[in-house]
């Protein structure tokens, strides 16, 4: 299926100041939800 890349993920929220400190589980997290999204379409 379709791989999402959570490195690039995890930089663009830290390039986007979505928030200060970007944990580390939120661009695996939001990998699998792309992935999952990406799934169902």
């Amino acid at each position: 299926g379709l791989q999402f890349p959570v490195g690039r993920i995890g930089r663009y929220l830290k390039k986007g100041r979505y928030a200060q400190r970007v944990g580390t589980g939120a661009p695996v997290y939001l990998a699998a939800v792309l992935e999952y999204l990406a799934a169902e379409v």
